[in-house]
């Protein structure tokens, strides 16, 4: 059974990889790309896990010769099967501006997640809805802004 920190834990990866491929994708300045993803794996039994979404990103140079980097990730996670209702939506803004090298000078993002826990075969006897809200803003690798954010979760009726 996996606990609400494992869960959460899941989420976190799997954005961050698919944030980390935007940047990759997009490193050729030119416009904004667009990556459509979904993808679903068997997990215990008749329990699918499943992950769908899209992330957008846009590279610019700016006549400094700095080159800016904005990403948008929207995904869905969900646990599919027998008694299951789980899901998780994750909204995610990344922007970084990174000048005369790879490392960011400066990078804030927003993070924005809200899932539903409803899957006795996982979870047990968890059942609730989540909200998770973080602000942060880092400038030379310093934070500068920190909204660490908390979850804010209700029990189901």
């Amino acid at each position: 059974m996996l606990s609400r920190a494992a869960g959460a834990a899941v989420a976190a990866s799997l954005a961050a990889a698919v944030l980390a491929l935007a940047s990759s994708a997009s490193a050729d300045p030119g416009g904004a790309q667009v990556l459509h993803f979904k993808q679903c794996f068997p997990f215990q039994g008749d329990i699918l896990f499943c992950q769908q979404g899209q992330v957008v990103s846009n590279t610019t140079v700016t006549p400094s010769g700095n080159i800016s980097v904005i990403g948008h990730l929207e995904s869905r996670l969900s646990f599919e099967g027998t008694d299951c209702a789980t899901s998780n939506t994750l909204r995610q803004n990344i922007h970084e501006l990174l000048k005369g090298g790879p490392d960011p000078a400066q990078r804030s993002f927003q993070r924005r997640e809200k899932f539903t826990v409803d899957c006795p075969p996982i979870f047990g006897d968890l059942r609730q809805s989540c909200e998770f809200v973080a602000h942060f803003q880092v400038a030379n690798g310093q934070v500068v802004f920190a909204r660490p954010g908390e979850f804010i979760c209700t029990p189901l009726p």
